[in-house]
């Protein structure tokens, strides 16, 4: 189980620098002079919010699936 967990972990890794670099890529705005977080800024943060927890939940299914399947052998 342990080595399914490095394998998704490795691959989840890899999937997150790639999008690190589009999202670099794509900033829309940026803090403005006073340093404040513009209301662009809090959607683009939230949606990313959004994706990022809807894709945990995928892999703590997958985890849970590759751990019932683990313990059935």
């Amino acid at each position: 189980m342990q080595e399914a967990r490095s394998h998704l972990l490795k691959k989840d890794k890899a999937n997150n620098s790639d999008e690190s670099e589009s999202r670099e890529k794509q900033k829309t705005s940026e803090v403005t002079d006073e340093g404040e977080v513009t209301l662009d800024d809090y959607h683009a943060l939230a949606a990313e919010n959004q994706k990022l927890n809807e894709r945990l939940g995928k892999l703590e299914e997958k985890m849970q699936s590759l751990s019932k399947e683990n313990e059935e052998k």
